[in-house]
């Protein structure tokens, strides 16, 4: 029996920084699939913040008010997750 690996390049890649972040993180991607959607949510999977995208490049994102702890940033693209990214709010 054989199986076969899906060995197809990553359609997005996201960098998160600062990261800690205090007041804001800026996400870069680069994607060759339209990444439709910037979400980020805590871990218990509630969304944070939700913004449509145009195009690659850079995207600050406000963490003012939100609690200390680690947060999922994800790339969406046609309902499909296509990368993503941890992040850690730290207050002052």
């Amino acid at each position: 029996v054989f199986a076969s690996i899906n060995e197809e390049a990553p359609v997005a890649a996201a960098h998160v920084y600062p990261n800690p972040a205090i007041d804001e993180f800026t996400i870069e991607f680069t994607a060759t699939a339209d990444v439709d959607r910037i979400e980020v949510l805590d871990l218990s999977g509630r969304i944070m913040h939700s913004i449509p995208t145009m195009a690659a490049g850079p995207t600050a994102i406000s963490t003012r008010g939100w609690a200390n702890g680690s947060y999922l940033v994800r790339l969406v693209s046609k309902g499909s997750i296509v990368a993503g990214a941890r992040v850690i709010v730290t207050g002052r």
